[in-house]
This record gives C-alpha cells, structure tokens and sequence, in this order.
C-alpha cells in the first residue's frame, strides 16, 4: 500500500470516528422527546396552578376568606381555569390548611428548579418542584 492510499484512508477513517462522536454527543444532550413532552406537561401543570392560585387571590379579596373547594372558583368568579391535570384528567389537590394558607398539589413527572412566576406588584411565586406528588405552601396575596 502506498503512503497516499494510507493517508486517505486514515483520513476517511478520522472523519467517521468525529462524525459518530459528534451524533453520540448530540444524542446525549439532548433530551428524548418522550422527556421533552414530561417537561412540556410539566410546565403546563404549573402554569394551572400559578392561575389556580391568582383566582384563589380574587376570590380572597372580593369574600376576605379562601375558597371551601376549587369548584366554588368556577361558580361566576373571575375566570375560567383549568382544574384538571392534562394527562391524567384527575383534579390538582387543594387543601385549606389556615384560615389565611392552602395547598395546591399535583403529580409532576420531572424535578424542576427555579420556576418562579410574576405576580401583580412584582411579587414572586416559587414553583419549583420535585418528580411525583408535589404540594405548594401558599397564602393569597392582597392587592
């Protein structure tokens, strides 16, 4: 074999080795897309909540007390919202747990950090949550 040939093909061989390295890498950034759509849900059970709980504080300024049940939220309050988990269609848990404190809980399928959502007047809420069964400690906020 002559010194070209065995250049070329060292050459060719290079290539595939970083072409195969490249999609191995791509591969393990990258999430699946069954991952991608937990996330998706994810974020969509929080985005529930964080309008769950800003009807929860309508309803605290207009009765001064929370909510006995997130049905007496769909009676002529406010808004529509959605109650329901999107993939499971059971219902987000709510717990009174003070007269001025309650619980929204849902199944998430995926831990996510640093969720916080803007609130009216710059007020911040934390949603950050593990996988699994996850309650949030809230109390309504005033204007």
């Amino acid at each position: 074999m002559r010194r070209g040939e065995a250049a070329g093909r060292l050459i060719i061989l290079l290539a595939v080795t970083a072409v195969i390295a490249a999609i191995i890498a791509g591969m393990m950034l990258i999430d699946s897309p069954a991952k991608e759509r937990a996330k998706k849900l994810d974020k969509r059970r929080v985005s529930d909540l964080a309008e769950i709980a800003l009807t929860i504080d309508r309803y605290w300024e207009r009765y001064h007390k929370l909510p006995a049940d997130m049905n007496a939220l769909q009676e002529g309050v406010v808004s529509e919202i959605e109650i329901a988990d999107p993939k499971t269609l059971r219902s987000y848990g709510y717990r009174i747990t003070a007269a001025s404190a309650y619980e929204l809980c849902a199944e998430f399928d995926t831990k996510q950090s640093k969720e916080s959502w803007m609130y009216r007047a710059g007020r911040e809420r934390d949603w950050s949550h593990n996988a699994g069964e996850y309650c949030f400690r809230l109390t309504p906020y005033e204007k």
